[in-house]
């Protein structure tokens, strides 16, 4: 989550972004941050 945070500044919001993790918690947790920073092109897979 630390990485996300420090380097969201320099992600393009255009694009769409696919977030996995072994369990589906950090995803989630990361997709919200995301959303609530003004991107609308974020989704989460669940295998």
């Amino acid at each position: 989550f630390y990485n996300l945070a420090t380097q969201v500044d320099t992600l393009d919001q255009s694009k769409t972004y696919l977030l996995f993790c072994e369990r589906g918690v950090m995803s989630k947790m990361q997709a919200l941050y995301l959303r609530e920073k003004g991107f609308t092109n974020v989704k989460v897979y669940r295998p």
